[in-house]
């Protein structure tokens, strides 16, 4: 059986620029390029301010100690999130049909308010899932990106 590999755009991604891809489809599955916090328009999410849903900026705890440690964390994985769900959809497919995904930190220290973030996306069930990290990322102050294979079904 042979695939056909096609490279797939999003209407909510940032406009991707050079010889990056924001993914792309073969057969059955969406291999999603590493996400990162930066909304459409170019804006990257540092923090709980930066979003613009209630339900993400509900994230925080109202405490300033605990949000300024867990705010950029919890707000970058939340966005992240976001995106990745309305990628999937846009192309048929959904959170639920992850297969597997990788996501690279750039401090292990996040790693408990990165999880509170990734259990309220995945309450039951979350997928298999790799956890590296690295010492940067592209973008400064961003401190996750989070890599998806999922399935389209039908697809």
């Amino acid at each position: 059986m042979s695939l056909q590999r096609e490279l797939i755009t999003a209407t909510k991604a940032p406009e991707i620029r050079g010889s990056y891809a924001i993914g792309a489809k073969a057969g059955p599955f969406l291999f999603l390029s590493g996400q990162v916090p930066v909304y459409p328009d170019g804006k990257v999410v540092l923090g709980y301010a930066d979003l613009r849903d209630e339900e993400g900026r509900a994230l925080a705890t109202g405490r300033v100690p605990t949000d300024a440690r867990e705010g950029p964390i919890a707000a970058q994985t939340w966005l992240i999130y976001s995106k990745i769900r309305e990628i999937l959809e846009e192309h048929g497919s959904s959170l639920d049909n992850i297969l597997h995904q990788t996501i690279y930190m750039t401090d292990m220290a996040d790693f408990p308010a990165m999880e509170r973030v990734r259990m309220k996306v995945f309450p039951q069930n979350p997928p298999p899932t790799t956890t590296a990290s690295v010492t940067s990322l592209a973008i400064p102050g961003v401190r996750i990106e989070i890599q998806v294979i999922a399935l389209v079904p039908g697809g």
